[in-house]
Parts: C-alpha cells; structure tokens; sequence
C-alpha cells in the first residue's frame, strides 16, 4: 500500500512540475487619493494642490500628509509579491536627508475635505480626528510600518517598501484607508509631488506591485485525478 501511494505522489509530482508557471504581473498606479494637513490652516483642505507636504511635529507649522490606492485593479485570486511606494521629492529647505515614516490610517478620510481638524470638512465638529492631525489612536497606527530616508535631491524619488501592508489591504478591502506621511525630525519643509502635479504623470505618487496567480483548486484536483487515473493503469 505504501509503495502505491509512493507511486502516486511521484506521479501527481510530476503532473505539478509540467504545470507551467504564470509570469509576474507588474501593475502601476499613480492616481491615488492624497491631500496635506497643515497646522496653521486647519480647516483647509489641500487636496487639489500640486504637493504633499511634511513637516515636524511639535511646531506650530506642522504639516502631514495622506495617501489612499485603490487596489481593485488587481485581478482577484493573485499573489502579490511585492509593493513599492514612492515619492518625487519637489522642494525642499531641509539640510538634509530625514527618515520619514508611513503610518496606516485606522478610519477614512476623503481627498477633498479632510482638514487638519476633520478627515471630512462638511461642518466643524462634524467629522473631527481623534487627535487634529490625525495623530489620535483610533486615526492610525502609532507604530510606523514602514520607513524610508527621503532622497534631498530635487526631482529625485524616495521609495518605501509596503508590500505587507498592501498583502493586507487586497486580502481586506475594507481596511484599506491609506497611510499617513509623517516626518520624525524634518525641522523645515518637505515638499512632495502629489496627483493633482504638473501634469507629468510621471512625477505622481506610484505604488508598483508585483504579482502572480495563485494555481486554481480545481486544477490542483485534476492533477490528483490524473495520477489516480495513470496509478490504476499501471495496477491492471
């Protein structure tokens, strides 16, 4: 019996290896949700302007921003293997490079009225953050999930790898809120491209995934039937 179902697995192994693998996917999107909250406008929303800004917290010019993906141009059913975001670095009075650290957002926001005081300017009061700024518990996570040294070379890219985040996010849609860009120690003004830019896309906010289809449940069943099939030939 054993040396049978030896048999089987050999054969069921081989049917697997002829399977031919599905090449990587590569998706960009670069239109994203994204707008700044500034301390000293709080009840301005910036989410048509051509810029994301940072600034240290702490400072009576504090200054964060946030960014959304729809991720539902992924087919269902992929493997993401990996999930790139970055940032083209517009201006900047800053000396030097800073870590910048990305925080998922834990409640929605929308693009064309969060505020520094309301992730929705429709009334004041109405929809306030937690904490103004968006820096409350129940707004986003306090732990940074992923952190990046920003490129101080204007025009250049800052990349952030948040692939475990987006795995997230395609498994749970409904978790997908974004992330917040909030500085450590950037004492002066960081100064992003966002989607609303110059009108060169190339400049926008990128997220770059990498995927692959996960093997179907009903092709991994008619290669066990087939070694099943190919076992009980080889018995008569």
């Amino acid at each position: 019996m054993n040396a049978k179902l030896n048999l089987m697995a050999f054969i069921v192994m081989c049917l697997v290896a002829t399977v031919p693998v599905s090449a990587a996917t590569t998706i960009v999107l670069n239109q994203p949700e994204d707008t700044a909250l500034m301390k000293t406008q709080a009840n301005q929303n910036y989410g048509a302007i051509d810029g994301l800004t940072v600034e240290k917290g702490g400072t009576a010019n504090e200054k964060v921003s946030l960014v959304r993906f729809d991720l539902s141009a992924i087919p269902a059913g992929q493997t993401i293997t990996s999930a790139l975001f970055t940032l083209d670095l517009q201006w900047t009075n800053e000396g030097g490079s800073r870590a910048i650290p990305l925080h998922k957002m834990l409640k929605p926001w929308v693009e064309a009225g969060a505020t520094w005081n309301e992730s929705d300017y429709s009334g004041i009061g109405t929809n306030a953050w937690q904490v103004a700024g968006a820096k409350g518990a129940a707004d986003a996570e306090v732990a940074a999930f992923a952190t990046a040294n920003h490129d101080n070379t204007i025009g250049n890219r800052t990349t952030w790898d948040i692939t475990s985040a987006v795995v997230g996010w395609y498994a749970t849609p409904a978790s997908n809120y974004g992330f917040k860009v909030d500085p450590v120690n950037a004492t002066n003004i960081i100064y992003f491209n966002s989607s609303e830019g110059y009108g060169n896309v190339a400049e926008n906010p990128e997220l770059t995934i990498n995927y692959i289809p996960i093997p179907e449940p009903a092709t991994l069943g008619l290669l066990a039937i087939g070694g099943l099939a190919l076992l009980g030939r080889k018995r008569r």
